[in-house]
């Protein structure tokens, strides 16, 4: 009689010695995408900081795989230096490990055009790096990558100069002149040195103020970024309100918009200007700026997010009307003190954004971007005091200031493909006054219908969101 009884399996046999490098190139391809964040986002400096925190960590564990074996370092190397995060706000450390990036492009121009996305924040030169152990920590490991390969370059510190020089030669002789090793200049060089295939820029810069307008050499920017898609531009943003002397005007940037004109799809310039009040030497510092015509087209630009005193709606119109596909405004700016009076220009639909009607899909506006009422002695020095500082009138109250140029009337309609608006209460029917000092001038929305209110929008919008007074900025701090 057969015997019935199921036999066990033999134990599949093991092989011996399967290693990660028993795996096919692509998987390992595809592992290290999985560790890179540019991979996953292109646009990762407007990621949160806890994602950018993460980002960068997985970053440090994709170095320590390229220095496994050769092959390793083949496949995960080029990946590794998608995209430089210096994860940290301290300037020497920042400086440091910049000018360890910068070494290794010069020496390997292989990896220079693997460069998509580079985040390079300005720390204040007054913040002193407090955990040396822990930015070792989490430093990027692209410095790791030029250990092998520049055995006759021992430089470690940006104090050696020969690299810089050399990499400055390399570009162009303008380079070579102004080339000191600062943070600002090395961020540069890095830029030039990967424009050919960077596609992601975030930059924050200091104002120079009035005295460097002529001669400052970013203005003369002359590096072609032909691959450049998303820019972001950063002011000032770490004590404000008191220290918007060093916030980033958008004007200064025109050289380099200009040399990526071409493709740039998204530009991001938070700050520009600084928000609030400002000592008259500040305000007066500007004026050069404020006066200088917007001269730059950007035939592609989708999307403008945008915010501060002195980048109003006009340079809006301005960079909007050179675009035929362009679809998404976020425009934050504020009023600033002239005399005794609040100053601003309002967003006036038909001549600004007029260009967009068939094309627009988003807009976000805000003409109040305080938050709360704001003293003006609260964030001035003793310059810009007034005597009557205590006068009613040193706050700004939006209920007080009645807006012009959204009348009653205003339509969406004529945007076609509008989805998504956010606007304050104020901008879509006025102040609202229990007892209105003058009836006339006050368009309140007790008196508008909700016929009346839909009228106003097209029927492809699908959220509003009203009564937004902030200006929120769309890019994070850069993380301590």
């Amino acid at each position: 009689m057969a015997n019935t009884n199921p036999q066990p399996s033999p134990p599949a046999p093991t092989r011996a010695g399967a290693t990660l490098l028993a795996l096919p190139t692509e998987i390992l391809i595809t592992i290290s995408q999985n560790l890179c964040l540019h991979c996953r986002f292109p646009r990762i400096g407007e990621l949160p900081d806890d994602e950018t925190t993460t980002g960068v960590h997985e970053q440090t564990s994709l170095g320590h795989l390229s220095l496994a074996c050769t092959r390793l370092r083949a496949v995960a190397q080029p990946i590794l230096f998608h995209f430089f995060h210096p994860l940290s706000d301290g300037h020497c450390t920042t400086r440091l490990r910049l000018a360890h990036l910068v070494r290794t492009l010069y020496h390997r121009p292989d990896l220079a055009a693997a460069v998509k996305s580079l985040v390079l924040w300005t720390p204040n030169d007054n913040d002193n790096d407090n955990d040396n152990d822990n930015d070792n920590d989490n430093d990027n490991d692209n410095d790791n990558d030029n250990d092998n390969d520049n055995d006759n370059d021992t430089t470690t510190t940006p104090s050696s100069h020969a690299p810089f020089t050399a990499a400055a030669e390399r570009l162009d002789p303008w380079w070579v002149d102004r080339m000191h090793d600062s943070l600002e200049e090395l961020q540069e060089l890095a830029m030039a040195l990967t424009s050919g295939a960077v596609g992601y820029v975030l930059l924050q810069r200091w104002f120079g103020g009035a005295g460097a307008l002529a001669t400052t050499d970013w203005l003369g920017w002359a590096r072609p970024m032909e691959g450049l898609r998303h820019l972001v531009l950063v002011g000032w943003r770490y004590r404000w309100p008191m220290q918007w002397e060093y916030t980033f005007h958008i004007k200064e940037a025109r050289a380099l918009l200009r040399s990526s004109a071409k493709g740039l799809e998204s530009l991001v310039a938070v700050d520009c200007g600084a928000d609030g009040v400002g000592p008259p030497s500040v305000v007066s510092g500007r004026d050069p700026l404020k006066a200088v015509p917007w001269d730059v087209e950007l035939p592609r630009l989708r999307r403008l997010s945008i915010s501060g005193e002195n980048v109003g709606v006009e340079e809006v119109e301005a960079i909007v009307r050179h675009s035929e596909v362009f679809e998404d405004l976020e425009l934050f700016h504020s009023q600033f003190y002239h005399g005794r009076e609040w100053v601003r220009d309002v967003l006036d639909l038909e001549r600004h954004l007029g260009t967009a009607k068939k094309t627009l899909k988003r807009l976000c506006y805000s003409a109040f971007p305080i938050k709360a009422p704001l003293r003006e002695t609260d964030v001035c020095d003793e310059e810009y005091e007034q005597s009557d500082s205590d006068d009613d009138e040193d706050y700004f109250d939006p209920t007080w200031h009645g807006l012009e140029g959204f009348e009653a009337g205003f339509s969406l309609k004529d945007f076609s493909v509008l989805e998504t608006l956010e606007l304050e209460q104020l901008v879509l029917y006025g102040p609202v006054f229990e007892e209105p000092d003058n009836v006339e001038n006050d368009r309140s929305g007790e008196l508008v219908t909700t016929d009346d209110f839909l009228e106003k929008f097209p029927p492809s919008l699908r959220s509003l969101l009203k009564g937004l007074a902030s200006n929120t900025a769309r890019i994070p701090s850069p993380t301590s």
